[in-house]
C-alpha cells in the first residue's frame, strides 16, 4: 500500500488559473469526456510553486524544497513534470488548467519566505527577502 503523499507548503494561489491558444478556440462544448481529457493539461498548485519558485523567482531546487518542506528529489520530480506539462501545452495548444494538489496554504505566520508578504523574517539584502518572494521586507 503506497504511503500518502504529503501536504506541501504552498504561498501564493494564482491570479489566473486557466490558459489556452488563442488561434484556435478550444470549444469543448458538445465533446465526450474523453476528447476534453485530450486537450486539457491539468497543473497541480504544488506544480505551479515549484514552477514559480525555481523559474521565476530563481531559487534552486533545494531552496524550493526547503521552502515547501520535502525532499529536493520530490521537488526534482514535481519540477520535470510540472515542465513536460506545460510543454505540452505549449506544443500542442492544449488548455491549461491549475488546480488541486496535496497542499498546505501558507498562511503568513510561518518563516515560510516564499510569498508570506515579506514578514518572514528571513535575513535581507537591501531590504529584499534573499530567500522568498522578492518583495520589500519588513525586516532591514
Amino acid at each position: 500500500m503506497a504511503r500518502p503523499a504529503r501536504s506541501r507548503k504552498v504561498c501564493v494561489i494564482p491570479k489566473y488559473t486557466l490558459f489556452g491558444a488563442r488561434e484556435e478556440k478550444i470549444d469543448l462544448v458538445g465533446h465526450n469526456a474523453e476528447e476534453k481529457e485530450d486537450r486539457r493539461v491539468v497543473l497541480s498548485l504544488d506544480e505551479y510553486e515549484a514552477i514559480r519558485l525555481i523559474d521565476y523567482l530563481g531559487r534552486t531546487h533545494e531552496q524550493c524544497a526547503a521552502h515547501m518542506g520535502i525532499s529536493r528529489t520530490t521537488t526534482t520530480e514535481i519540477y520535470e513534470r510540472a515542465r513536460f506539462k506545460l510543454s505540452d501545452m505549449l506544443v500542442n495548444g492544449k488548455e491549461l488548467v491549475i488546480e488541486g494538489g496535496s497542499v498546505a496554504l501558507c498562511d503568513g505566520s510561518e518563516n515560510c519566505g516564499g510569498g508570506c508578504g515579506g514578514n518572514c523574517g528571513n535575513t535581507t539584502e537591501g531590504g529584499v527577502c534573499v530567500v522568498a518572494c522578492n518583495t520589500p521586507c519588513s525586516r532591514k
